[in-house]
């Protein structure tokens, strides 16, 4: 017999599973690349390009991200995971998200999440996403104000989609000539201002890859009232930028003339990419941009982008994906994060999120439960004899369902998928055959993966560090995608993560409602260099970018 009260307890939940504000540090990882999308002519001599011009407001980026990673711009509403390979990076990011969604219900803007402030939209009318703003994730972002496109001089004068161009009659490059003409590229690194000289970082030497974090850790993402910083593990950043076929020319450092200390950093890998009826497509990923918080007036994330783009053409690759939080010309996709809490208290205790009006911790802690065990008491880690398997999954899953996505060979695949503590986890569940001569094989049937990217809390008396899993790539075939999901939210609390987040790609915006997802007001603007192409549905994108 139900309790006086529970009804009442029960229609709470129901009402107010998404009013609880989430906030956090947002990804800056475009930081740096807002420099580049600021007006020429304050660009001054000594090496750099007038068109590189900044400001001193230069933020780090990282998209990245957020990501990524791009970041352009000092504060979380700027981040980009990747500056553009070649000559440019987007202008100042926010970490993951520009920053603009209204929830009515909501009486203040409560929180920046992870890479954007995150709002949570109630259930009800009043509160819910209006349809005219959901469609919004479907379409490409229209051409900014003139006043908007007065900054973006730079980009201009770059090889990338500009607002325009109204047709795309055939997809291919937009600038041929540092192909055609390798004689173009630059041999020498483009130059430094005085007291500043280049570097090669060996992330496999623990000096140079302690170097890295540090200045990661101190000057490249942070949230607008300074309550949370990203902590790139050095074990993670290890990952990220040693896939097959990394180099080092590609970890490229400015350092200190006279003490060698690091102070910028910008880092491209190489990835294969399918874009439309494109196959095979050589490009780089660019991320990790960051300039120590005192030279943000010395205008290197230009320069920083001009000489990895160099760096790139002389090694044969003429195009690069990169994120921003900004708008810049011009997305090929703009994809929306969505936040799903699992510690409700933790993150309330640390200033992350806020209890809504009518309700009480208990109440919060309820609506966020999750059962103790996966849904499916067969899904296990990843091993490497499952890699081929998953690997076929995944691929026949991403050429079906996306126009635009990565292409893993069997040592990539290992690469980012086998897991890693606090670094990247992945579960599969597995289908077992006998044949006739009673010989057994395993197939795989669904993938799980998610990765961590955790953040500093700096002025919390209780908790030192926020724990965020992201969502990685997801294959359900032998259960429903939602269900698949729950396990992955299980499994995450499991390891002992605060909260989930996922963007808005594949098919991932299925299930977020039904899992209490809510959506940050941020968006992530995903670009291709020198490549002409049009854009992209949020569904149609099934790149996931550190």
């Amino acid at each position: 017999m139900r309790q006086p009260g529970e009804c009442v307890q029960r229609l709470e939940l129901q009402r107010n599973w998404r009013l609880c504000s989430v906030r956090g540090p947002k990804k800056s990882r475009n930081a740096c690349l807002m420099e580049a999308s600021k007006s020429d002519h304050e660009a001054s001599g000594n090496g750099e390009d007038k068109a590189a011009a900044v400001t001193d407001e230069e933020p780090c980026i990282g998209t990245h991200t957020e990501r990524q990673v791009g970041t352009a711009g000092t504060q979380p509403e700027q981040t980009d995971q990747n500056g553009a390979s070649s000559g440019g990076s987007p202008d100042t990011g926010t970490p993951l998200s520009a920053y603009g969604l209204h929830v009515p219900d909501i009486a203040e803007r409560l929180a920046k999440a992870l890479s954007l402030r995150s709002t949570a939209a109630g259930t009800d009318a009043s509160t819910a996403l209006s349809e005219q703003q959901l469609r919004l994730e479907h379409q490409a972002p229209e051409a900014p104000p003139q006043q908007q496109r007065h900054q973006h001089r730079f980009w201009s004068s770059q090889p990338v989609p500009q607002y325009n161009e109204t047709c795309v009659t055939c997809d291919g490059p937009i600038d041929e000539r540092p192909r055609l003409d390798p004689a173009s590229v630059p041999e020498a690194p483009y130059p430094l201002l005085a007291g500043f000289s280049w570097c090669e970082l060996d992330i496999s030497a623990e000096s140079d890859i302690q170097e890295l974090y540090e200045l990661l850790r101190s000057n490249y993402v942070e949230d607008d009232d300074a309550q949370f910083r990203f902590d790139y593990s050095p074990a993670f950043l290890r990952w990220a930028l040693s896939p097959p076929g990394w180099k080092r020319v590609w970890h490229v450092g400015v350092r200190v003339s006279t003490s060698s200390k690091l102070v910028a950093f910008i880092a491209a890998v190489p990835v294969t990419m399918r874009l439309r009826d494109v196959k095979a497509l050589a490009v780089v990923e660019v991320n990790f941009l960051c300039i120590h918080k005192r030279l943000r007036h010395k205008r290197l994330a230009p320069v920083l982008i001009r000489e990895i783009t160099r760096r790139a053409h002389r090694q044969g690759i003429y195009q690069a994906v990169y994120t921003a939080g900004t708008l810049l010309p011009r997305p090929l996709v703009t994809c929306r994060y969505w936040h799903r809490s699992l510690d409700a208290r933790k993150l309330i205790e640390c200033g992350f999120s806020r209890l809504r009006p009518r309700m009480t911790m208990k109440l919060t802690e309820r609506l966020y439960a999750l059962p103790e065990k996966p849904l499916h008491p067969d899904v296990m880690p990843l091993e490497r004899r499952h890699c081929a398997s998953a690997r076929a999954l995944l691929s026949q899953y991403l050429e079906t369902h996306t126009k635009f996505h990565p292409c893993f060979s069997e040592t990539e695949f290992e690469h980012w998928f086998l897991p890693r503590d606090d670094v990247i986890y992945s579960f599969v569940r597995v289908q077992r055959n006998t044949s006739a001569t009673g010989t057994s094989n395993e197939r795989v049937t669904d993938l799980i993966s998610f990765y961590s990217l955790p953040s500093s809390v700096i002025h919390s008396s209780k908790h030192r560090t926020l724990r965020a899993a992201y969502s990685f790539y997801n294959v359900a075939t032998s259960c429903s995608f939602q269900d698949l999901m729950q396990d992955a939210l299980i499994l995450a609390k499991n390891a002992g993560f605060d909260v989930f987040n996922a963007l808005h790609l594949m098919e991932n915006r299925e299930v977020f409602d039904q899992l209490k997802f809510a959506p940050g007001d941020g968006e992530l603007h995903y670009y291709v260099y020198n490549w002409r192409t049009s854009v992209l549905r949020c569904e149609e994108n099934g790149l996931v970018m550190l």
